[in-house]
Parts: C-alpha cells; structure tokens; sequence
C-alpha cells in the first residue's frame, strides 16, 4: 500500500527544478545587458536633444540681444528663459561671445571602447552635438 501512495504523489523532481532554475538564470543572463543598453541610449537620445535645443535656445538669445553675446553665466540662463534639466555645465569665453555646454557625466560612445570617457557638448563655434574623447580630468572648454 506504500508504494502505490508514492507512485501516486504529483510533482516535479529535483532534477526538473534544477533544469528550470538553469533555463531561468540563461534566459536572465541575456536579457539583463540588452535592457541596459536601452537605458543607455535612451539617457544618451535625451542628453543629444537637451544640448541641441539649449543651442538653438543660446543661438536665438544672441540673436534677439542684437548679437551682443551669449548669457555671462548659468544665472543668467535661466533668466533669459533656457532652461536645461540634468547636471550640465555652461561655460562663456571672454566679453561672452563664445560659449560652451556639456553634459557633466561621460558616455562610452565609441562601439569598441566600453570605457565611460566621452562627453556630449555644444558650443558657439560649431553647430549641433560634439564628442569629446577624454583622458583624466580633461573637460570642454569655451573656445
């Protein structure tokens, strides 16, 4: 009468867990870097479009100040209405008729280099997003 309650009993064996536990662990070791990824582009798409309109933003101010210069400092941003969510840092060159705007974190944007040494910028002289390579402490500067 034993043995026929336990060829009776339903379930899984160890062995089939431990198949499942290792299919579950493959499958998560694949999808977990992709996701990552995705976050990573998403930050690096939203810091690209914050610099390119804070561009056209400066642009348009030094047009409406009858091309006087770019605001002196990042008070005087907001005050002219620019506003840039994020840790980004404004930098302005001599009598502010340059400037320059980078993002304060770096990206890895090079495809071969997973190092974080790159940094997204704008500046007076050039139109649209730049790179910067870094090495050490190297920051934009205004040119």
């Amino acid at each position: 009468m034993f043995k026929k309650l336990i060829r009776n009993q339903e379930g899984f064996t160890l062995l089939e867990l431990i198949v499942v536990v290792a299919v579950i662990g493959i499958l998560a070791a694949i999808i977990v870097p992709q996701v990552s990824d995705i976050s990573n582009d998403a930050t690096e798409n939203s810091v690209r479009a914050s610099l390119a309109n804070a561009q056209t933003a400066l642009e348009q101010y030094k047009l409406d100040e009858d091309n006087t210069g770019y605001p002196a400092d990042e008070d005087s941003l907001s005050d002219a209405g620019i506003t840039i969510d994020g840790d980004y840092t404004y930098l302005t060159g001599t009598d502010n008729t340059t400037y320059v705007l980078y993002y304060d974190d770096k990206f890895a944007l090079d495809s071969d280099d997973t190092s974080a040494d790159d940094y997204l910028f704008v500046d007076s002289s050039q139109s649209g997003v730049q790179k910067l390579e870094v090495t050490g402490t190297t920051k934009p500067t205004a040119p």
